[in-house]
């Protein structure tokens, strides 16, 4: 997400994510805030944000433990907050994307 009107220069990226644990739907409201703000296209603050600024945001990082009802893991009984440093793409598929996405970013921000 970020300003319609053409970059003037690189600008940074911040990058948000929620719900990776699952029980933890107070960041939701928060990251709904968030958006909601972005998107007030009315808004001097957020038109400030959005020219100077990228947002990458992930709003749900455990879709499967969320809908289930979990606390803190995925359907499979994992914390995904516990895989970060080698997720396996086949049973942590959200974060091993997020991951390649933030080295992506990282290795080229434009």
């Amino acid at each position: 997400m970020t300003s319609s009107k053409p970059p003037t220069k690189n600008r940074p990226i911040i990058f948000l994510t929620g719900r990776v644990h699952a029980g933890e739907s107070p960041g939701s409201y928060t990251l709904q805030g968030v958006l909601d703000e972005l998107t007030n296209f009315k808004s001097e603050y957020s038109e400030m944000l959005l020219e100077n600024f990228v947002f990458k945001i992930v709003p749900m990082l455990n879709p499967d433990g969320v809908s289930r009802g979990y606390w803190r893991h995925d359907i499979l009984g994992q914390d995904l907050n516990r895989v970060y440093e080698n997720p396996d793409p086949k049973f942590h598929p959200t974060i091993y994307a997020v991951k390649r996405l933030v080295s992506k970013i990282m290795d080229d921000p434009t």
